[in-house]
C-alpha cells in the first residue's frame, strides 16, 4: 500500500468521523468533579497527515468549573509534535481561543483520533491535575497508532460500472441498507437506500469523485463521469 493511499485514507477518515464524540473526566482542580463532552468540529493537516480536532460545544462558556467556566479542545500540536487536551476560561465567546493552559499531553501520534489512556501517556502538563493518571477519556478515541477501521477494504460489496454516467449498482449486500453520497468536499449530496444488487441514481450528479458509505461503516469512492 503506497503512502499516498494510506494518506487518503486517513483523509477518507477524517471527513467520515465529523459525528464522533469524546467524553474527557480530569484535572478536578480545574475542571470540577464532571464529565466534558467534545465533538469533531474540524481536522488538522500535519503534512498531509489529517488528525480531528474535538472542542466541547456549543462554545458559549455555559459549562461552570472550578476555574470558573470552561471549554475545552483536545487537538495535534503540529509545533510540538503532540496531542494536547487545552482549557480556555476567558473566551472570546462564540470562538475560545484556547491558550489559558495545557492540561494534558500525549506525544504518540495517533491518526486520526486521539489516542486512549493505554497508548502513550497522557502527561499532567503542569502538574496541577493531580498525574498523570488522573484522566479519563472514553468515545472515540483509539488504541493504536493507525486507525483506518471506516474502512473495510476486504469487503465484498462491489460497485459497477465504476465510472458511472446513470447510476452505480451494488452487489454482495446481505440486507437492505441506508446510504449516504459525499463528494471530496464532504457534503452530502444525495442518500437513501439500496438492496442487493439494486441501482443507485447518479445521473444528477456532476463529474468528479465521490464516496459511498454505508450504515454499516463501509465507505467506497467512485467517479460520476
Amino acid at each position: 500500500m503506497t503512502k499516498s493511499y494510506i494518506t487518503f485514507l486517513f483523509f477518507l477518515a477524517a471527513i467520515f468521523n465529523l459525528n464522533a464524540q469524546i467524553t474527557l473526566h480530569g484535572c478536578e482542580t480545574v475542571l470540577s468533579n464532571q464529565d466534558f463532552v467534545l465533538n469533531n468540529t474540524g481536522t488538522i493537516d500535519d503534512g498531509a497527515t489529517i488528525r480531528n480536532t474535538f472542542e466541547s460545544t456549543p462554545s458559549d462558556f455555559s459549562q461552570s468549573c472550578s476555574a470558573g467556566v470552561c471549554e475545552l479542545r483536545i487537538i495535534w500540536n503540529t509545533s510540538a509534535f503532540r496531542w494536547e487536551i487545552q482549557l480556555d476560561n476567558d473566551g472570546p465567546l462564540g470562538t475560545p481561543d484556547y491558550d489559558t493552559a495545557v492540561l494534558y499531553y500525549n506525544t504518540t501520534a495517533s491518526t486520526p483520533n486521539p489516542p486512549d489512556l493505554t497508548l502513550g501517556t497522557w502527561v499532567d502538563a503542569n502538574s496541577f491535575c493531580g498525574g498523570n493518571g488522573s484522566l479519563t477519556l472514553t468515545g472515540d478515541v483509539q488504541s493504536s497508532t493507525l486507525s483506518i477501521n471506516t474502512f473495510d477494504l476486504q469487503s465484498k460489496i462491489k460497485l459497477y460500472p465504476n465510472p458511472s454516467i446513470n447510476y452505480l449498482q451494488v452487489s454482495g449486500l446481505t440486507k437492505t441498507e441506508y446510504y449516504r453520497l459525499f463528494n471530496v468536499l464532504g457534503a452530502e449530496v444525495n442518500n437513501g437506500r439500496v438492496s442487493n444488487n439494486g441501482k443507485i441514481d447518479t445521473s444528477n450528479l456532476t463529474n468528479g469523485l465521490y464516496f459511498l458509505k454505508f450504515e454499516n461503516g463501509n465507505t467506497f469512492k467512485f467517479i460520476k463521469e
